[in-house]
């Protein structure tokens, strides 16, 4: 199974192995995160195996990818920019900004569950099950969408933003 997918099937056993135990609060702050690194690790393969041939060269590029940077390439694909639309040579398409925004948003909501101790809402477990949902739809609109120029515009975009998105 690949790995994206394994990181998505532990975030859900976190979500539903919670329960009332002491740990549950760690259990769902664990599945938040763990939500989001099965959509970079998702978006990383996808743009690795695009790009690059030789395994070698993928675990290699695998390294080049800057979490900051892909949100950078993810909130102006998400909300349409001028600089996206520019690299993609017309309109983005729902799918991208789909994946774009919960990218985006996943890594606000893992900051929050990985840093921020003062952090327990009420609706943790709803917090928990969105995370997962939006990853899991994710996984279903790049299905979709995977073959359109936007979504290779947007692989690149991950990667080179802060040279690509200047331009």
């Amino acid at each position: 199974m690949e790995f994206h997918r394994q990181l998505l099937e532990v975030a859900l056993k976190l979500l539903n192995s919670n329960g009332n135990e002491p740990s549950a609060e760690a259990s769902l702050r664990r599945s938040i995160s763990t939500s989001y690194y099965a959509l970079f690790h998702f978006l990383v393969d996808s743009s690795v195996k695009r790009f690059a041939k030789h395994e070698g060269l993928r675990d290699r590029l695998k390294r080049c990818f800057d979490h900051g940077d892909m949100k950078l390439a993810s909130d102006a694909f998400s909300k349409s920019t001028e600089r996206a639309k520019a690299l993609v040579l017309g309109p983005i398409p729902q799918e991208v900004e789909f994946i774009a925004e919960a990218f985006v948003e996943l890594q606000k909501e893992r900051h929050f569950a990985d840093y921020d101790a003062s952090w327990t809402p009420e609706n943790l477990p709803l917090k928990a099950s969105v995370c997962a949902a939006m990853v899991k739809e994710a996984f279903r609109a790049w299905a979709r969408i995977q073959d359109h120029p936007a979504a290779e515009a947007y692989l690149i975009a991950l990667l080179t933003w802060n040279k690509i998105g200047k331009r």
